[in-house]
Protein backbone atom coordinates (compact mmCIF):
# COMPACT_ATOMS: atom_id res chain seq x y z
CA UNK A 1 0.00 0.00 0.00
CA UNK A 2 1.26 3.34 -0.77
CA UNK A 3 2.23 6.25 2.07
CA UNK A 4 -1.06 8.85 2.95
CA UNK A 5 1.20 10.33 5.31
CA UNK A 6 3.74 11.68 2.62
CA UNK A 7 6.93 9.97 4.29
CA UNK A 8 7.57 6.53 3.63
CA UNK A 9 6.30 3.70 4.52
CA UNK A 10 2.80 3.46 6.53
CA UNK A 11 3.14 3.78 10.31
CA UNK A 12 1.34 1.65 12.73
CA UNK A 13 0.67 1.37 16.05
CA UNK A 14 -0.16 -2.02 17.44
CA UNK A 15 -2.40 -2.95 20.20
CA UNK A 16 -2.80 -6.02 22.43
CA UNK A 17 -4.88 -6.73 25.49
CA UNK A 18 -5.50 -9.79 27.59
CA UNK A 19 -8.30 -10.16 30.65
CA UNK A 20 -6.87 -11.90 33.81
CA UNK A 21 -8.30 -15.61 32.42
CA UNK A 22 -7.30 -15.51 29.16
CA UNK A 23 -3.62 -15.07 29.70
CA UNK A 24 -3.63 -18.48 30.53
CA UNK A 25 -5.53 -19.43 27.41
CA UNK A 26 -2.88 -20.43 24.40
CA UNK A 27 -3.60 -17.94 20.88
CA UNK A 28 -4.65 -14.69 23.49
CA UNK A 29 -1.31 -14.05 25.39
CA UNK A 30 0.35 -11.39 24.41
CA UNK A 31 3.86 -12.85 22.98
CA UNK A 32 1.07 -14.78 20.52
CA UNK A 33 -0.47 -11.13 19.70
CA UNK A 34 2.62 -9.62 19.29
CA UNK A 35 4.27 -12.10 16.87
CA UNK A 36 0.97 -12.46 15.13
CA UNK A 37 0.71 -8.94 14.51
CA UNK A 38 4.75 -7.63 13.29
CA UNK A 39 4.49 -10.41 11.16
CA UNK A 40 0.98 -8.67 9.79
CA UNK A 41 2.87 -5.96 9.51
CA UNK A 42 6.34 -7.06 7.53
CA UNK A 43 4.31 -8.25 5.11
CA UNK A 44 2.20 -4.80 4.74
CA UNK A 45 5.91 -3.10 4.52
CA UNK A 46 4.45 -1.37 7.64
CA UNK A 47 6.97 0.58 10.33
CA UNK A 48 5.78 -0.01 13.76
CA UNK A 49 6.26 3.46 15.56
CA UNK A 50 4.69 2.18 18.98
CA UNK A 51 3.13 -0.81 20.48
CA UNK A 52 0.13 -0.90 23.22
CA UNK A 53 -0.53 -3.73 25.83
CA UNK A 54 -3.47 -3.74 28.86
CA UNK A 55 -2.66 -6.63 30.89
CA UNK A 56 -5.31 -7.51 33.14
CA UNK A 57 -7.99 -5.22 31.51
CA UNK A 58 -11.93 -6.27 30.25
CA UNK A 59 -12.62 -5.10 26.99
CA UNK A 60 -15.94 -4.18 28.63
CA UNK A 61 -15.15 -0.43 29.43
CA UNK A 62 -12.63 1.76 27.44
CA UNK A 63 -11.15 3.17 29.91
CA UNK A 64 -7.49 1.43 29.89
CA UNK A 65 -4.43 3.30 30.09
CA UNK A 66 -2.34 1.94 26.94
CA UNK A 67 -6.24 2.65 25.16
CA UNK A 68 -6.34 5.97 26.06
CA UNK A 69 -2.50 6.59 25.12
CA UNK A 70 -3.50 4.77 21.58
CA UNK A 71 -6.55 6.63 21.30
CA UNK A 72 -4.14 10.13 22.06
CA UNK A 73 -1.72 9.00 19.37
CA UNK A 74 -4.37 8.46 16.79
CA UNK A 75 -5.88 12.02 17.67
CA UNK A 76 -2.47 13.73 17.02
CA UNK A 77 -1.88 12.15 13.76
CA UNK A 78 0.98 9.92 14.84
CA UNK A 79 -0.43 6.72 13.29
CA UNK A 80 -1.48 5.52 9.85
CA UNK A 81 -3.00 1.81 10.90
CA UNK A 82 -4.05 0.42 13.98
CA UNK A 83 -3.60 -3.46 13.77
CA UNK A 84 -5.13 -5.78 16.66
CA UNK A 85 -4.96 -9.48 16.59
CA UNK A 86 -8.81 -10.18 17.26
CA UNK A 87 -11.90 -7.46 17.08
CA UNK A 88 -12.26 -8.28 20.93
CA UNK A 89 -8.85 -7.51 22.11
CA UNK A 90 -9.75 -3.89 21.24
CA UNK A 91 -13.09 -3.61 22.60
CA UNK A 92 -16.09 -5.67 23.17
CA UNK A 93 -19.41 -5.39 21.27
CA UNK A 94 -20.29 -2.22 20.47
CA UNK A 95 -16.99 -0.35 21.43
CA UNK A 96 -14.80 -2.14 18.79
CA UNK A 97 -17.24 -0.26 16.21
CA UNK A 98 -16.90 3.26 17.85
CA UNK A 99 -13.07 3.01 18.14
CA UNK A 100 -13.20 2.10 14.41
CA UNK A 101 -15.43 5.05 13.46
CA UNK A 102 -13.00 7.03 15.58
CA UNK A 103 -10.12 6.06 14.04
CA UNK A 104 -11.55 6.08 10.62
CA UNK A 105 -12.39 10.26 11.19
CA UNK A 106 -8.95 10.76 11.65
CA UNK A 107 -7.95 9.13 8.42
CA UNK A 108 -6.77 6.07 10.85
CA UNK A 109 -7.39 2.67 9.70
CA UNK A 110 -8.11 -0.34 11.84
CA UNK A 111 -6.80 -3.97 11.18
CA UNK A 112 -8.53 -6.92 12.86
CA UNK A 113 -5.83 -9.76 11.79
CA UNK A 114 -9.32 -12.35 12.57
CA UNK A 115 -11.59 -10.74 10.54
CA UNK A 116 -10.49 -8.57 7.46
CA UNK A 117 -13.35 -7.40 6.32
CA UNK A 118 -14.41 -5.08 3.20
CA UNK A 119 -14.48 -1.12 3.36
CA UNK A 120 -17.81 -1.62 1.81
CA UNK A 121 -21.23 -1.67 3.05
CA UNK A 122 -21.48 -5.53 3.45
CA UNK A 123 -17.88 -5.67 5.31
CA UNK A 124 -19.55 -2.62 7.35
CA UNK A 125 -22.83 -4.86 8.27
CA UNK A 126 -20.33 -8.08 8.83
CA UNK A 127 -18.43 -6.14 11.69
CA UNK A 128 -21.94 -5.37 13.24
CA UNK A 129 -23.20 -8.48 13.66
CA UNK A 130 -19.81 -9.93 15.17
CA UNK A 131 -19.99 -7.14 17.56
CA UNK A 132 -23.87 -7.91 18.10
CA UNK A 133 -22.61 -11.18 18.82
CA UNK A 134 -19.51 -10.76 21.35
CA UNK A 135 -22.32 -8.21 22.78
CA UNK A 136 -24.34 -11.34 23.19
CA UNK A 137 -21.75 -14.04 23.95
CA UNK A 138 -21.23 -11.54 27.04
CA UNK A 139 -24.52 -11.37 28.49
CA UNK A 140 -24.91 -15.00 28.31
CA UNK A 141 -21.36 -15.78 29.80
CA UNK A 142 -23.24 -13.68 33.06
CA UNK A 143 -26.18 -15.14 32.69
CA UNK A 144 -24.80 -18.73 33.29
CA UNK A 145 -22.25 -17.33 35.89
CA UNK A 146 -25.65 -15.69 37.88
CA UNK A 147 -27.67 -19.00 37.31
CA UNK A 148 -24.65 -20.97 38.62
CA UNK A 149 -24.19 -19.30 41.76
CA UNK A 150 -28.19 -18.95 42.81
CA UNK A 151 -27.94 -22.93 42.41
CA UNK A 152 -24.85 -23.23 44.60
CA UNK A 153 -26.92 -20.78 47.10
CA UNK A 154 -29.98 -22.88 47.28
CA UNK A 155 -27.33 -26.15 47.66
CA UNK A 156 -26.15 -24.50 50.76
CA UNK A 157 -22.50 -24.11 49.02
CA UNK A 158 -20.82 -20.86 50.36
CA UNK A 159 -20.66 -18.44 47.04
CA UNK A 160 -18.06 -15.37 47.04
CA UNK A 161 -19.61 -12.22 45.62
Amino acid sequence: MPSTNGHGPRRAALYRRVSGEEQKTKGYSLPDQRAEQLTYCAQESLEVVREFEDAGYSGKFLERPDLDELRDLVAAGGVDVVVVSKRDRLARGLYAGYLKNEFKRRGVDLVTLDSMTEDTPYGELLENTLDNFSEFERFLIADRMRRGKRSKAKQGKLVAS
